[in-house]
């Protein structure tokens, strides 16, 4: 009999401890986990496939002449991207037609270097962060204050009905040069998209790059740079 309500007690508070494991369970919330947003990162641990040197709308604008693969050197690893840039903003003196069927008057030359890498798909990237990492040479950071400039973009292809061809830059652009003292060095460049200019739709994403250009406010001729070397690295976008 002792031996039945042993058993009968011990049953009863088995019982007893799931009931209140039960009830504690149902009156706690979980966290809800964040949901993770999709990012795509080009570290270069092997190459630079699918990142070109762009044409640009009109043929003698762009300042990077040669592109190739590092394994020398790198942001946080061996491995990066690296462009030979040769900047001076003369003038070709004649009128023309750019490569994108537009007429120009006096084109300036080398002002700008950019390059960019075509999606898989269109994307939709309304609130979208880029970051990238670039290796400015001496040979720019030393230049006037401000006259070297990076900013991202982002663009649309032909089948863009709305915007065809259009592109997006980040308002806020990095300065790579700081005057006579300048070094040089890794420096990073990140915005959101939401805070880019309206020129290319953000929905319907094609393309995204990273440009280095010369302000004509600020340029002199002394500022003017022949066969730098530019690196970049850790290149990332979220979508």
């Amino acid at each position: 009999m002792k031996k039945f309500l042993a058993v009968v007690l011990s049953v009863v508070l088995v019982l007893g401890v799931l009931s209140m494991v039960s009830c504690t369970k149902k009156g706690t919330t979980s966290p809800t986990e964040p949901t993770p947003v999709p990012t795509v990162a080009f570290a270069f641990a092997s190459s630079v496939s699918g990142w070109v040197i762009p044409n640009p709308l009109y043929t003698p604008e762009q300042a990077l002449t040669s592109m190739v693969y590092n394994a020398a050197d790198g942001h946080t690893a061996n491995g990066c991207l690296s462009v030979t840039a040769n900047y001076n903003e003369t003038t070709d003196g004649v009128n023309g037609t750019g490569s994108g069927g537009g007429d120009y008057s006096s084109t300036l030359i080398d002002e700008k270097g950019s390059i960019s890498y075509t999606l898989p798909a269109n994307i939709t990237m309304t609130a979208s962060t880029i970051t990238a990492w670039i290796k400015v040479p001496a040979a720019i950071a030393s230049k006037t204050a401000g006259t070297y400039k990076a900013q991202l973009f982002v663009a649309n292809d032909g089948n863009d009905v709305a915007h065809p061809w259009g592109y997006a830059n980040s308002q806020t652009p990095l300065l790579l040069s700081s005057g006579p003292s300048g070094t040089g060095g890794w420096v990073e460049i990140t915005a959101n998209t939401s805070s880019f200019t309206s020129g290319a739709s953000l929905d319907n994403v094609n393309q995204i790059g990273v440009q280095i250009y010369i302000d004509p406010t600020i340029y002199t001729a002394p500022d003017a740079v022949a066969a730098a070397t530019i690196e970049f690295d850790d290149i990332s976008y979220s979508y």
